[in-house]
């Protein structure tokens, strides 16, 4: 797939079905402010250790757009020495109580059969490994053992967690889907408009008809003030959001949108105390987080990539390469028809409008280009935005055919308008660390009253972080000999 459409394609696939697109456009003002991060222990010694012979089961709980699959290499890992239990969650139709339900029905299952032959096995020595959604569905089933107390078939089934790029605080992704969408409409439009136009200028220069030919063909493709082109309405308007709505609706269904902040879930998580060992692990993907995270999506880093190998640096960088390259085409493209508009504009008077229209088009999707990073981090809640008042600006309300609507001043009849001033707003975003998905506030926000840990993991991304280098260094650490997990005397082996 070309390069500009894998980009545009693949930037929305995490988020939730899109509401109407707000009218407004941001204007970025970026400052540069990074929270205090944590550097990983020295733990030489760690890679040279094996895993515990352990009877223990370990529960692998996958993300939201994950499966049972997702842990392929894990249980590679560990198959050898405790009784790894994958349960698949089907997402699609459940809230997060739902999943935690089901879970719990599953480990129990899990823990019961290590009970036939182990009969002093107790379920809370058991633990869960959960990335992204998992791990919030794993702390919703912890607060249900509290909720339903002494509830049939609701013993505690684990006695430890480890999160990898969970939101425990929420993520308002799920609440930007409308300027996702806002800018993947400005996307498609700016970049068919410049290559459908320069298409036109150079191929349609046909004797005596070709100004007119010119002229009905950009009527048809582009539209014009008050009606919408083929590529505008159709392929823009039309295939566009079809295509990111059946990619929002299978990747964010209804229960994405209990990882809001505001919502009761979150909420009631967020002020929960966890009670049992607890690791979180947090991705500092190196930037531009957008185009790592954006290749990974395109790999299946389980099974694309053997144990541990899904820290693909050279793929990342080779991804990137080519963005930048295609972002100096655009650049390239702006200039070259800058010149030949002013070559044009020497020999005749008013000349080389065509050109100079070019010229604009281009840059515009020059500059669409170049905000990719910073969009994607505002949509994906990465950076904490805020909103600071810029003055009010004066506008023109104007009444047609009985609809009112804000028009630029002089476009339409003065007796049809009324001058107004409004407010005018600057959008100054923080910059956070992040795994490109979930910022690292949120993915170490859980609240513990017994054992709690973080761990970064430096140049991990949120698809990578199931199974790349510093997967095995945080499974080398919690799960070997040295340090068997959960670390608490309660819930060491009681002679297993």
């Amino acid at each position: 797939m070309n390069l500009k459409y894998t980009i545009l394609f693949l930037l929305f696939v995490h988020m939730a079905k899109g509401q109407n697109c707000p009218s407004t456009t941001l204007d970025i003002e970026r400052e540069s402010y990074k929270l205090p991060t944590i550097l990983p222990p020295n733990n030489e010694t760690a890679s040279n250790l094996t895993p515990l012979e352990d009877t223990r089961v370990v529960g692998f709980i996958h993300g939201l757009a994950g499966s049972k699959d997702t842990w392929i290499r894990s249980r590679q890992f560990l198959n050898t020495t405790y009784q790894v239990h994958t349960p698949s969650i089907e997402y699609s139709q459940k809230s997060i109580d739902d999943a935690a339900h089901a879970v719990n029905s599953q480990m129990r299952s899990a823990n019961n059969l290590v009970q036939l032959t182990v009969e002093e096995y107790e379920p809370d020595q058991s633990f869960l490994i959960a990335h992204s959604l998992g791990g919030v569905v794993s702390r919703q089933l912890e607060r249900n053992y509290e909720e339903y107390s002494g509830a049939f078939d609701w013993q505690q089934q684990f006695g430890g967690l480890i999160t990898f790029g969970t939101p425990h605080l929420g993520t308002r992704v799920v609440d930007n889907t409308g300027l996702a969408q806002q800018f993947a409409y400005e996307g498609c439009a700016s970049l068919t408009e410049a290559y459908g136009e320069e298409f036109i200028t150079n191929n349609l220069n046909i004797p005596l008809i070709g100004g007119m030919l010119k002229n009905k063909v950009r009527s048809l493709a582009f539209g014009g003030p008050n009606e919408q082109g083929l590529i505008d309405g159709f392929v823009c308007k039309n295939i566009l959001a079809r295509y990111l709505n059946a990619q929002l609706d299978r990747m964010l269904p209804t229960i994405g949108e209990e990882l809001s902040p505001d919502n009761e879930t979150m909420q009631n998580l967020s002020q929960e105390t966890f009670d049992y060992p607890l690791v979180m692990a947090w991705g500092n993907e190196n930037d531009p987080v957008s185009l790592r995270q954006i290749y990974s999506t395109t790999k299946d880093t389980n099974t694309d990539y053997e144990l541990w190998g899904a820290t693909d640096t050279a793929g990342e960088e080779e991804f990137i390469k080519g963005y930048e390259d295609f972002l100096d085409g655009l650049m390239a493209k702006a200039e070259q028809y800058t010149a030949i508009g002013n070559t044009i504009l020497e020999i005749l008077p008013n000349g080389g409008e065509e050109y100079f229209n070019l010229r604009d088009l281009f840059y515009e999707a020059y500059e669409w280009t170049e905000l990719l990073d910073e969009r994607y981090r505002v949509i994906f809640d990465i950076d904490d935005v805020e909103y600071v008042y810029n003055g009010d600006i004066t506008a023109c309300k104007c009444t047609l055919n009985g609809v009112s609507m804000l028009a630029e001043c002089g476009s339409l009849p003065w007796f049809l308008c009324e001058t107004i001033s409004i407010p005018s707003y600057v959008v100054k975003t923080f910059k956070n660390d992040s795994d490109g998905v979930v910022k690292y506030s949120s993915a170490v926000g859980a609240n513990g009253s017994v054992e709690m840990f973080t761990e970064q993991m430096i140049g991990s991304n949120h698809a990578q972080m199931k199974n790349d280098l510093n997967t095995q260094y945080i499974y080398r650490k919690y799960l070997d000999d040295a340090s068997p997990f959960p670390l608490t005397e309660h819930f060491q082996l009681k002679g297993l």
